[in-house]
């Protein structure tokens, strides 16, 4: 008998048919890139794997990345300006309308009393006027009537005013009333300035000084 009639060698065979097919299963599912089942023998058994079909995927490869421009610097804002619309006329009006008083008026008002002033300081002397010395009666008699005057029968009064100097003289003389009659006037101020004497008047501190005396010579003709 030949070694392939025996059992063994059919046995052998089939083993090596198979394990033929499985290499041809296998190389065409990595031909074909798709997933197969192996089968494989262990022993007397016959195991079965599966292999899953393995993609590969080709990428592009990604562009360089460019760099991000920086933001451009902010200009600096306008300070602000405050502008004033002025009006280029205003019209107003005054309206006269009477108030009434307050009810309050005069509450409040409380006169106060005026502040003590203080004393004047005394002077050291008295100041005194200017004093005729003698009867003033005496400056001008009945023998000095203007005989014009007389003759015309012209009386009245006249008032003067002397100016006294620090000597006790009649350094002037003012008529401040007439008599009516220019003669009656102008005889009163001579007669008067050349008698007349004075005490001249004294100051606050004592000295003499010029002064003022007052009066009056009333012209009447004898009867």
């Amino acid at each position: 008998m030949s070694y392939t009639d025996t059992p063994q060698g059919q046995n052998r065979g089939a083993t090596i048919a198979t394990v033929a097919v499985i290499h041809v299963a296998l190389g065409y599912a990595l031909i074909s890139g798709f997933g197969a089942t192996v089968m494989t023998e262990v022993g007397k058994t016959i195991k079965t794997t599966f292999i899953p079909k393995v993609e590969t995927i080709k990428l592009d490869p990604l562009p360089p990345m460019e760099a991000e421009p920086s933001p451009a610097p902010k200009a600096a804002a306008p300070e602000p300006k405050l502008t004033l619309d002025r009006p280029s006329s205003i019209d107003t009006a005054v309206l006269d309308v009477p108030l009434e008083p307050s009810v309050f008026a005069g509450i409040g008002d409380i006169p106060l009393p005026p502040l003590p002033q203080p004393p004047a300081p005394k002077p050291a002397y008295e100041p005194k006027a200017a004093v005729p010395r003698g009867d003033p009666g005496a400056w001008v008699t009945t023998d000095d009537y203007p005989s014009r005057e007389l003759r015309m029968g012209h009386e009245g009064l006249t008032r003067f005013r002397l100016d006294i100097g620090a000597d006790g003289r009649v350094t002037g003389c003012t008529v401040t009333a007439s008599s009516g009659y220019p003669g009656l006037d102008e005889a009163a101020c001579k007669f008067v300035s050349r008698r007349a004497r004075f005490d001249a008047a004294t100051g606050a501190d004592g000295a003499k000084t010029a002064g003022r005396y007052e009066n009056g010579i009333r012209w009447q003709i004898p009867r």
